[in-house]
This record gives structure tokens, C-alpha cells and sequence, in this order.
């Protein structure tokens, strides 16, 4: 900002350098990509005032638009996706592609997520990310909760 007031623009031509070279540009257009699709669009709009929608959105928007090293999708397929969740799905694992760890959890077998993304396109592309880059990890047998559960039941 001091520059801009300066007569002159003493040091424009850096400010400009690094932001180009730390991708700015390309930071901003993203993040406003993000929020829209999201359908976030009043900046304006304080935190406590939103609804728990809005606050999942931004929350999800805040991952998408910092680019974690890891991204972490717990509980994955859990119930069919609309065509918006495909979308940002899709714009999620394809931006993360071969850049980024992805973890995935889920409770449904990987045969059935096919089903569960929909689109057939959509889903080619997300699992062909997904499931053939990947180091697949399958657990078998009763769940730690429902053998904590028995435990605890045992003795009452």
C-alpha cells in the first residue's frame, strides 16, 4: 500500500516480481472459483451469523483454497453424490493428482464406489485418481467400537 501512495511506486515492479513468482494470481482466481462453486458470495457476513451449511462450505472452502499437504476424506461414499459434489470431488482429486497426499476412508468397499459417485465419466476420472495411484490399506473383522462396546457390556 505504501508504494501505491508514493509518487513514483517505489518498489512496484518487485511487489509485482513476487507475486509473481509466488503464483498470486493464480491463488486468487482459484479461491474465487472455490467460493463460488460453493455458492459463498457475501464476504461481508460474519461467522456466528451463519448456518451450519454455511459454516460446512466455508469450512470446505478454507481446505480446498490452502492446499494442505494432506487431505484427509474420512468416511468416503457414505451416501450417493448430487452433480454439485461431483464437481468439487472431481476439481478436488484432479488438483491434488500426483501433488498431494490424499487419505480416504470408508466404510463402503471401493468395488461400490463406482455406484455411489454416479456420473460414469466423473467417477472414471476420480477413481482412476483414487484407486490406481494408491497404497491400499483393508481392514477386516468387527469394529474397534462395537469390541469396546461388548467389553464395557460385559461387565454391567
Amino acid at each position: 500500500e505504501k508504494c501505491m501512495e508514493t509518487p513514483g511506486n517505489p518498489g512496484l515492479d518487485r511487489l509485482l516480481a513476487q507475486m509473481e513468482q509466488e503464483k498470486a494470481w493464480d491463488y486468487e482466481r482459484k479461491a474465487k472459483q472455490i467460493l463460488s462453486q460453493l455458492k459463498i458470495h457475501d464476504f461481508s457476513q460474519k461467522v456466528k451469523f451463519l448456518s451450519g451449511g454455511q459454516l460446512k462450505r466455508v469450512a470446505l472452502a478454507n481446505v480446498l483454497i490452502s492446499e494442505s499437504d494432506l487431505l484427509i476424506l474420512d468416511d468416503f461414499c457414505m451416501q450417493p453424490l448430487d452433480t454439485q459434489s461431483r464437481g468439487i470431488l472431481m476439481d478436488i482429486i484432479e488438483d491434488r493428482h500426483q501433488r498431494r497426499s490424499t487419505m480416504v476412508t470408508s466404510q463402503i468397499p471401493v468395488k461400490d464406489w463406482y455406484d455411489v459417485i454416479g456420473e460414469k465419466t466423473i467417477a472414471d476420472a476420480v477413481l482412476d485418481r483414487i484407486v490406481h495411484h494408491s497404497l491400499r490399506v483393508e481392514l477386516f473383522g468387527e469394529s474397534i467400537r462395537k469390541r469396546k462396546a461388548k467389553s464395557e457390556n460385559a461387565y454391567v
